[in-house]
Order: C-alpha cells, then structure tokens, then sequence
C-alpha cells in the first residue's frame, strides 16, 4: 500500500485511512491474542484445581459446616430438587463432564482408531466413522 502512495495510485487521504484501520485492527488482534493466552494460562491453574474438588467432594462435604455444605451444593449441582425424601439434580459443567469420563473405561475411544487410519475405504472405516458419530 506504501508503494502505491509512492507511485501516486492512491491519495494521501486514502492512506491514512487504510493506515489507521489497519492499526486499529492489529491493536484487536493483540488484545485478542492477549486474552486467548490469559485464557490458556487460566485453564492450567483451574483444571488441576477442578478436578482435585471433584476427587475430594465427599470428604470436604463431610467435615464442613452447613454454609460451607450449601455452597460446594451449590456449586456442583443445577437445579436440585427433593422429591419423596429422593434428591433429583443434574451436575453443573465441568462436574458433569468428569462424571461422564468415569462412566467409561475407555478414556480415548477413538485414539487407535486414528492412530491405524490408512485412508483406504474398508469396512474398518466405516466402523470408525460409526464411532465418531457416537461422539
């Protein structure tokens, strides 16, 4: 763009115009890539944290007080209901994602599967295509 203000294709107007967006939008990204590595360095302090009160839930409940109970139920759980003495809940995300991994013995269903791919149609891709659409 420099060298078409140089050579008179465009006016000098027209050149700080485009200047000034492409700053602004150089300026966006910086902000966003800023954010997406807060982000990153966010989820390596949180997870561990996570998954350590989900491991630990039912002794930290029991040696709590009322309040403190409360709070940790109000934290795992989404929309509790008593019904008949039976307590009806759904887990908040991320509890429910981690109760649903401990459902499985397969971590990794799909792992070997892509890991033996050869690109060739057989009957073996068509079971790995059954499998990704399970997930």
């Amino acid at each position: 763009m420099y060298d078409d203000k140089l050579d008179g294709f465009i006016s000098e107007d027209l050149y700080q115009k485009k200047l000034k967006e492409y700053k602004e939008k150089q300026r966006d990204i910086l902000i966003q890539i800023e954010d997406h590595t807060k982000a990153d360095e966010n989820f390596y302090i949180t997870a561990p944290k996570i998954l350590n009160l989900a491991n630990r839930a039912l002794e930290i409940f029991e040696s709590s007080e009322v309040k403190e109970k409360r709070a940790l139920i109000n934290l795992l759980l989404q929309n509790p209901l008593l019904s008949e003495r039976k307590l009806l809940f759904s887990l908040r995300s991320p509890f429910y994602m981690i109760a649903k991994c401990g459902q499985t013995k397969n971590w990794l269903p799909l792992l070997d599967a892509f890991r033996t791919f050869k690109g060739n149609i057989t009957t073996e891709n068509v079971r790995l295509n059954q499998l990704i659409l399970q997930y």
